[in-house]
């Protein structure tokens, strides 16, 4: 145990005991370099729950995120997984005209792969999907299940830049075969820091999001 070893220092919940040749007995408590990933929240998606929300960001830690989606089931057949930004901690957000841009590459197992770009001029969102399945075939077919990146949240100069994929069941009765890949890149088109941000379906049924900080 600590008692028994030399250390050169007194220890820090979440260091790394690392070896320093210069140091007494060899050994000192450090830091953990940059790029390590650290969980910050997972939300475990409850039946009926209309938004989930993440307020974590912290640009003195981190120096980007990642968010996973696992099985993430809309209560309602038909509708998409998207998301909105805010600057003000959550108290607002972001949905006018011309908040956000994308360009999507759309393929399933029964369409062949095509480019769309949007400006989201009607949605004011980020879209992660569209017509997602969820009847009781498509449900078992997983939700949507995927991966997000977001870059430059703290940067008050530059737009927050996204890029994600999903995969889920169409709406179609045979979802088994028809699964669709949405691998997408967007931002924010405002210099302003991301401080919050904001998962919606019509309203979710289960599933799991977990974000991610990645440490600089």
């Amino acid at each position: 145990n600590e008692a028994k070893m030399q250390i050169s220092n007194a220890p820090t919940n979440g260091y790394m005991l690392t070896a320093q040749s210069g140091n007494t007995g060899g050994l000192t408590w450090a830091e953990a370099g940059g790029g390590a990933m650290e969980l910050i929240t997972r939300t475990v998606i409850s039946d009926g729950d209309t938004t989930v929300i993440f307020t974590g960001f912290d640009d003195s830690v981190y120096e980007s995120y990642e968010i996973y989606f696992a099985n993430v089931v809309s209560q309602t057949d038909n509708r998409n997984l998207y998301l909105a930004t805010s600057s003000d901690g959550g108290s607002n957000y972001d949905e006018g005209s011309s908040d956000y841009a994308r360009v999507v590459l759309i393929q399933s197992s029964t369409v062949a792969l095509t480019q769309t770009a949007y400006n989201d001029s009607t949605t004011g969102a980020i879209y992660l999907s569209n017509s997602v399945g969820a009847v009781d075939a498509e449900e078992v077919a997983h939700g949507v299940c995927g991966k997000m990146e977001i870059f430059g949240a703290s940067d008050s100069s530059k737009f927050t830049a996204m890029n994600y994929k999903t995969s889920y069941p169409s709406t179609t009765t045979d979802s088994v075969a028809n699964v669709f890949m949405w691998q997408g890149i967007g931002y924010r088109a405002e210099t302003a820091v991301v401080n919050a941000i904001r998962f919606q379906f019509s309203t979710f049924e289960s599933g799991t999001i977990s974000f991610y900080g990645i440490k600089k």
